[in-house]
């Protein structure tokens, strides 16, 4: 150490640092790493930022990928020249721009541990330009051989057009029907044709809310959430992704799978209010056939003094067994 204890200096320089094993040095470099990201793609007009393509695939404009995440610091890319290998080995610069207000500086990703997460409309997209459409478009070519790790939304099994209203879901009942299994396979088979290096596939609901706060993240239900799950849609919800996939394989079957599995996306913490989001989510949304339609609106809302204690279901939207007892 560069200090004595009782000099009673705060700033302590671990001068043998470099004396260390290199494997084990390496492994501290790697310990320093940012924590693992989840990164929305979004697809924008960059002569007007605030343009998102949604629904008509004709329309002019200089149309380009947008990060909507957070930019992160990598300060070990300045430490050494040893600090900065593994760093580089790890992260890729995109040359994709983030977008807070505006269109931002490029992102460096870690493809083998952040998840990229397509929202419906982005993901319906994604498909135009791998089916030629927008063929000018840049660096679709990076995320489909690099990702390893993908998020989409649930909504993309719905039937009916996106719009800016609450997502709507398809019930569970529905995807696991022969129908609904065709839909998602064939799904699964574009996905996984488009992503050769893809790991894990993540059919997520949208589950973030202004008031939980927090940073962006997955969540899988814990057990004692489970246990408020009707019998009925659990065994709904655990069989239709297998069956799915067993459609896959009659389709395509030297097609690698990667593991997909259903999960919330949140920007809260395993909070009260989360576990009460995610019951309902789950079992008003995906474990009970929706309307006549065929598709169920997500809706809900925060108490009003803004204190995220409870999350306030319209009486129409649910039932009383549906309800999860306070905790």
């Amino acid at each position: 150490m560069s200090c004595e204890p009782s000099s009673g200096c705060t700033n302590v320089a671990f001068t043998v640092f470099s004396l260390l094993p290199k494997e084990l040095r390496l492994e501290i470099w790697k310990r320093a790493l940012p924590e693992p990201r989840l990164i929305e793609m979004t697809f924008i007009d960059r002569e007007w930022p605030l343009r998102r393509l949604l629904t008509r695939r004709d329309q002019p404009g200089a149309w380009v990928w947008v990060a909507t995440t957070n930019d992160i610091s990598l300060p070990l890319l300045r430490v050494n020249a040893e600090a900065r290998s593994l760093t580089l080995g790890s992260y890729t610069l995109v040359q994709i721009c983030t977008q807070t207000h505006s269109i931002g500086q490029q992102i460096y990703i870690d493809f083998y541990r952040d998840t990229i997460y397509f929202a419906r409309y982005s993901q319906e997209r994604l498909f135009d330009v791998l089916d030629g459409r927008f063929a000018e478009i840049q660096h679709t070519g990076m995320l489909t051989s690099k990702a390893r790790s993908l998020a989409i939304n649930l909504g993309s099994l719905s039937k009916g057009p996106w719009n800016w209203d609450p997502d709507t879901y398809p019930g569970v009942e529905h995807l696991s029907s022969a129908e609904g299994r065709t839909d998602a396979s064939k799904l699964f088979v574009k996905m996984f044709r488009s992503f050769p290096k893809l790991r894990e596939l993540f059919v997520v609901v949208d589950g973030r809310h202004p008031d939980l706060g927090g940073s962006v993240e997955i969540a899988r239900p814990s057990s004692d959430q489970e246990d408020f799950y009707e019998p009925a849609g659990q065994d709904i919800a655990k069989r239709w992704i297998p069956e799915a996939l067993n459609k896959v394989r009659e389709i395509s079957p030297d097609l690698h799978q990667p593991r997909v599995a259903l999960a919330v996306l949140t920007n809260g913490s395993n909070s009260a209010i989360l576990e009460r989001r995610w019951d309902y989510l789950h079992a008003c949304c995906r474990f009970r056939e929706p309307g006549a339609d065929g598709h169920r609106s997500e809706s809900e809302s925060v108490s009003s003094d803004g204190s995220g204690a409870a999350i306030a279901i319209p009486d129409s939207e649910i039932l009383a067994e549906d309800t999860v007892a306070p905790k």
